[in-house]
């Protein structure tokens, strides 16, 4: 297969968005999700920009977390793709077999914006488990620092516990922490899980 363009990519994301709608799951989608079944590799911040710019098109609507982007095609998106379809510039059977491959249902709005805190901890399970390993490398708190940093990482566990985690906030505590040796693969990892630099 041919190396696809970034403006088919994205008309891919709005077809997958488009036949998901008219098969009758009308919810939010994972954009990460559908990135990596069309075999388009991104980092967390690329995902915040296609969203954010199929949102500024009006084709999507767009919920930003800390665990990825779940977008949502809107009336203008359809008539794009609807567009695309007229003029022959994309493949259904091409879309639907991402679809197989994806496997997913729609998540309404509600269950993405208001998960239960068991979907929470399901959902950021490796963050948490990151952050215990954190603490544990730090030692014993015998240090007023090492105590102060092991509060830090408990700050930044009980946003990550929230629905909407206040990103400045737990921006601001990893920065304390990232002059620890001990806890700097830790820390890497977090700034790449949550995509906050």
């Amino acid at each position: 297969m041919e190396q696809l363009k970034y403006r088919d990519i994205l008309n891919i994301v709005l077809g997958y968005l488009y036949f998901q709608k008219f098969d009758g799951n009308t919810g939010f989608f994972a954009l990460t999700t559908i990135l990596t079944a069309i075999g388009y590799p991104s980092s967390k911040e690329e995902v915040n920009d296609i969203g954010k710019y199929l949102e500024a098109k009006d084709h999507v609507k767009s919920l930003f977390q800390i665990d990825d982007v779940h977008i949502q095609i809107m009336t203008q998106g359809i008539i794009y793709v609807e567009g695309l379809i007229e003029r022959d510039e994309i493949q259904e059977g091409h879309i639907r077999n991402i679809i197989k491959l994806v496997r997913q249902e729609a998540q309404s709005e509600n269950e993405i914006e208001r998960p239960n805190k068991k979907q929470i901890q399901e959902k950021r399970k490796n963050l948490f488990q990151t952050l215990s390993n954190m603490k544990r490398k730090l030692g014993s708190p015998a240090s007023s620092e090492t105590y102060d940093l092991k509060l830090d990482i408990d700050i930044i566990k009980l946003e990550l516990q929230k629905t909407s985690p206040d990103r400045d906030v737990i921006k601001q505590k990893m920065m304390r922490l990232d002059h620890n040796a001990r806890i700097i693969n830790e820390i890497n990892t977090l700034y790449h899980s949550l995509n906050i630099y």
